[in-house]
């Protein structure tokens, strides 16, 4: 190639051509150095959401969409007693969550459904285990993250531990679902009580209705059939199985055994007292089947009838509770004595009237519209409410089921309320005296052991040196330093003994800040003063030592404290005679 040619194919660079160089090698700089604080601040925001994540008080679980355990936060691993590496790669399920739930719940099925379709369980409640097996319930809540093709990667989990909240429900639903089937069982009494009295219906019909009617005072009512059994004739009004699941109780007439009561269930229930039965169930059993003997004796059904409407109505009228009794007009039929007290009356000049006539009208509304609900439905209501009686605030539990006839029809409706009003005074007392009961053992602890060690030592300035320190001890009495001067009678002075604390505020503040940060208690602060060599060298004692007050001035404080056993707390100059200041000042005006 010539010369020529070369010439013709070499670029030549202009100074526009460098500068704008420069100007785009500035740019890639400049992208560069923003590129590279991007990376610092999505470093700090990543180590920002670590701390935060593994601080937090919720289990943090990310799984992905088969219920693998891709992380586990700090609290989590505590939580359900797992190490990282033995959490890490496991599924869920027999790992943190059980494969059923102790209702029978397949939570291996709702694993798959919450991977499949989280959004349907963005909020969730389910039954979790630890590592021991034993079984806690955790509120989650679930969000799904997205791969940028919009599938789903993995799922968020958020959980809060909800263990003892359940526990309580649980306990408080037990004691209503217990005082519900003493009601249904007083319920039933009630109802047979009323099938014997019928006029009209025979002597057959009446047993027919009575079997119908024993069941829906059992706790698996739905699953329950009864049947009287009298000289080898049933009364019966569904087939009677031939059912494992039994409970019998004989109908006896002058001593002898002339017929059952039987119950049973058409199919497995959960274990009671008796098998699937509560022994209250047995009782109920054994009461109706002597219901049944006093009604096949024409005598003994009037004096045993007779007895058992007393020992009835004892028991009404003596129950703590408040009970009441409205037909399906919502009149007052009945009431024990704790309810009509309330108002003043007897039970039975209770029997006629409405709410209205007991009642303010708002009230009396309320109530109606609770008892109409219950004659509709059938339902129990269950209720809190505060009322007040003779000018005192009473805490009321109540509850209204409906009594109903033999074919379930409602005809009327009970009510029983528990006055709580003393109980949770007494609960507040005893929560009170509990708490003074344990800062009394805490201050006698403290006594104690500030007792042994001052007796621990003989020494009167080792003995008077932890007083000291324990006057000024955290600056519990707002002082800074304690001196300590002892009376020459003869000499009629004061002569300066022991001091502690700082000489000066600088002094003071290195100090207490020094003794917050050691977080030392009152006990340690005096033992580790305990025959301490350095103190008697300290300055503040040598200060102390050096100082002998005169008390010829009358209107000394020093005087008056010595002469009349007078306190006196200084302030900005107050109480000091002329005499006065200049000891106080050498003392510390805030001594």
């Amino acid at each position: 190639m010539s010369s020529a040619n070369v010439s013709e194919t070499t670029p030549v660079h202009t100074d526009a051509d460098v500068s704008l160089l420069y100007r785009r090698i500035a740019v890639l700089e400049a992208l560069v150095a923003q590129y590279a604080a991007a990376q610092d601040v999505l470093r700090q925001c990543e180590l920002q959401y670590r701390q935060l994540v593994e601080s937090v008080n919720s289990i943090i679980l990310r799984m992905d969409t088969g219920g693998t355990v891709l992380f586990l936060n700090e609290f989590g691993k505590r939580f359900f007693g797992y190490t990282d590496e033995e959490i890490t790669g496991r599924n869920v399920i027999g790992t943190i969550v059980p494969p059923t739930d102790s209702a029978g719940r397949d939570l291996a099925a709702m694993i798959r459904d919450i991977g499949e379709n989280p959004e349907l369980y963005a909020s969730n409640e389910n039954e979790n285990m630890r590592r021991t097996g034993e079984r806690v319930w955790v509120s989650w809540t679930n969000k799904p993250i997205y791969n940028t093709d919009g599938t789903i990667r993995e799922i968020l989990c958020v959980g809060n531990d909800l263990t003892q909240h359940r526990k309580a429900e649980q306990e408080l639903e037990r004691q209503r679902r217990l005082l519900a089937e003493r009601v249904k069982e007083l319920n039933c009494l009630y109802t047979i009580s009323k099938i014997i009295e019928l006029q009209e219906a025979s002597f057959d019909e009446k047993l027919q209705q009575i079997a119908a009617t024993i069941p829906l005072a059992f706790e698996f009512a739905d699953k329950a059939l009864a049947r009287i059994v009298l000289h080898n004739n049933w009364y019966e009004p569904a087939p009677f199985p031939d059912s494992p699941w039994r409970l019998c109780a004989p109908i006896v007439v002058n001593g002898g055994e002339i017929g059952t009561v039987e119950v049973c269930y058409r199919e497995e229930c959960p274990e009671r007292d008796e098998g699937p039965f509560q022994k209250e169930e047995r009782d109920l059993l054994t009461a109706v089947a002597e219901m049944l003997g006093s009604f096949l004796t024409r005598k003994q059904i009037q004096d045993e009838l007779v007895a058992s409407e007393i020992k009835y109505k004892t028991l009404f009228e003596n129950l703590p509770q408040k009970i009441s009794y409205k037909d399906r007009s919502l009149v007052y039929q009945s009431c024990n004595i704790n309810f009509a007290r309330d108002f003043g009356l007897r039970p039975e000049d209770l029997v006629g009237k409405t709410d209205y006539d007991l009642f303010p009208r708002t009230l009396a509304d309320q109530y109606r519209a609770e008892d109409q609900q219950i004659l509709i439905e059938g339902s129990t209501i269950t209720a809190e409410e505060n009322q007040v009686c003779d000018g005192q605030e009473l805490s009321l539990h109540k509850i209204k089921t409906p009594v109903t006839d033999a074919s379930g029809t409602p005809v009327g409706i009970i009510t029983i309320t528990v006055d709580l009003t003393e109980q949770l005074r007494l609960q507040r007392e005893k929560a009170s005296f509990e708490a003074a009961i344990e800062n009394n053992l805490t201050e006698i602890s403290i006594k104690n052991e500030i007792t042994e060690i001052l007796l621990s030592t003989r020494d009167l300035t080792d003995i008077l040196h932890m007083i000291l320190i324990g006057a000024t001890a955290y600056q519990a009495l707002g002082f800074n330093r304690a001196f300590l001067l002892l009376l020459d009678e003869k000499a009629n002075l004061l002569n300066g003994t022991v001091a502690t604390g700082a000489l000066t505020h600088d002094e003071a503040y290195r100090t207490w800040a020094r003794l917050a940060q050691e977080r030392h208690t009152l006990t340690q602060l005096l033992a580790s003063a305990h025959g301490s060599r350095e103190f008697g060298d300290a300055p503040i004692n040598t200060l102390v030592r050096s100082i002998q007050i005169p008390l010829t001035d009358p209107r000394s404080v020093f005087t008056r404290c010595v002469r009349n056993h007078q306190s006196f707390n200084i302030i900005a100059g107050a109480h000091l005679a002329e005499s006065d200041k200049a000891w106080v000042n050498r003392l510390g005006t805030d001594s």
